[in-house]
């Protein structure tokens, strides 16, 4: 947040209007069931954020489909930003070589096939863990790769209405030889991993 100040306040007040609500960055709960018997908690006073003797920056926590089309609008706002949804980079064609003069990538539009070349001064692999940038340059990771597979569901609910005073940050939810998740994304917007991995 201290990042988006530099961004302009109608950003900065747009992503302070989707933090969670009082009371859910702290603590992660634990239940049998959502509305059941509370089996413990973890205080988490860290997603409230440094507190202002550190930082002037309020702090955020929301679900990223939410973030991110803010920070769409805001980069979109600059009028130098060329956004391109469903463009899918397949390969570098330049730019790694001494030699080069320009770094080029390939492209296909995923809706019609169609392909072209993107070029430009320098190119930056964000293009997520399963980077095709860093692979064809042979850039690898470090550490052991692959930990856990998770399926992330969004939703809207009453949730508060049924977990009274016992908001938090994470609602974890104990079954038999596996774990179930309801994290708060926003008010009355849940986010459910509806499976966490072996307990």
């Amino acid at each position: 947040m201290e990042i988006a100040r530099g961004w302009g306040r109608a950003v900065y007040q747009r992503l302070r209007g989707i933090d969670t609500p009082p009371g859910w960055k702290s603590p992660i709960r634990f239940f049998d069931t959502v509305v059941g018997k509370e089996l413990g908690q973890i205080e988490t006073r860290g997603f409230e954020g440094p507190g202002p003797k550190i930082s002037a920056a309020l702090p955020v926590m929301s679900s990223q489909d939410l973030i991110e089309a803010i920070l769409r609008d805001a980069a979109d706002a600059t009028g130098i930003v060329d956004l391109r949804f469903g463009h899918q980079v397949t390969a570098v064609v330049s730019g790694w070589s001494d030699q080069d003069t320009e770094a080029a990538v390939a492209v296909r539009v995923n809706a019609t096939g169609e392909t072209y070349t993107l070029a430009g001064e320098a190119l930056v692999a964000a293009d997520g863990v399963d980077s095709t940038v860093r692979s064809q340059l042979g850039i690898a990771l470090k550490g052991e790769q692959a930990l856990h597979h998770f399926v992330n569901c969004y939703f809207r609910c009453d949730i508060e209405r049924h977990v009274g005073e016992r908001g938090g940050r994470v609602v974890l939810r104990r079954q038999p030889g596996r774990r179930r998740c309801v994290a708060t994304a926003g008010r009355a917007r849940p986010l459910a991993v509806p499976d966490c991995g072996a307990a």
